[in-house]
């Protein structure tokens, strides 16, 4: 078989595996939860940001476009449930115990991990772009139901697509995560408490340290503004290092593992 005809072959086991992923996962309930999360935690978290900045804006701590700045990203909180997601993506699977017949319906392991990369990537896209959204309409009707004008600016933008990219990688990174610690449970559990504990934790007090860490070079990528905080492209280069690797890591433990 020549070199096109091979190239041709594993296009289409590629997209013949996709479409088997997508059909796994479109309206099944975790995306769908998962989702809905995003939007009720997003909605939320900035309804009540801008309750408390609209007096700072009066008493003229924030100008209003630092304020939009700042309730636009926390739309931020969505990439840690795409991360979820690309965690579930994989050890789903181990736990009900079908990832060993969908190896075995494909003859290249690869495929099926290019696969599931391809449908967290675009997963975490889609939660991305939910929660900016709902962010800019949450801004947007309070702002204005409190007589402030609302106006996006070129920083609003940049933080949308800093937004956008690191949900598109968390996806990624979850499924790394996914394949290399298997057990479903420790997965989310290590997820939830590196993200929410540790890792803030660290950030907080050494933020010297920090910012060289997955989460600081997240904050980066989504133009966060804590001290010490990289800027957006040394940021996003170095989570793409982060996920590249633990990607490798993964592919490197599915070529060599037996799947039961």
């Amino acid at each position: 078989m020549t070199n096109r005809a091979q190239s041709v072959t594993a296009a289409r086991r590629l997209r013949h595996q996709v479409r088997s992923e997508v059909l796994k996962t479109r309206w099944s309930l975790p995306f769908l939860v998962l989702l809905a999360i995003v939007a009720f935690t997003t909605a939320s978290s900035v309804y009540g940001t801008a309750t408390t900045h609209l007096p700072k804006i009066d008493s003229g701590v924030l100008t209003l476009a630092e304020a939009t700045h700042d309730l636009v990203r926390l739309s931020f909180g969505s990439l840690l449930f795409t991360t979820v997601f690309g965690v579930l993506c994989f050890t789903a699977e181990l736990r009900h115990r079908t990832l060993a017949r969908t190896l075995l319906q494909q003859p290249g392991r690869p495929t099926v991990l290019a696969a599931k990369a391809i449908v967290c990537a675009v997963t975490g896209a889609i939660y991305g772009a939910a929660a900016l959204l709902v962010a800019t309409l949450v801004t947007w009707a309070t702002l204005t139901a409190n007589g402030r004008d609302f106006r996006l600016d070129r920083e609003d933008l940049l933080i949308a697509v800093g937004i956008l990219l690191v949900n598109v990688l968390a996806g990624l990174w979850g499924l790394g995560i996914g394949v290399l610690v298997r057990s479903q449970v420790s997965a989310v559990s290590l997820v939830l408490a590196w993200t929410l504990l540790i890792e803030t934790m660290i950030i907080g007090f050494l933020p010297e340290t920090g910012r060289w860490l997955p989460g600081g070079a997240q904050e980066a990528l989504y133009r966060g503004t804590d001290r010490g905080t990289l800027d957006m492209l040394p940021g996003g280069l170095l989570f793409c290092g982060y996920t590249c690797a633990v990607l490798l890591a993964a592919w490197a433990w599915l070529r060599r593992t037996e799947i039961d």
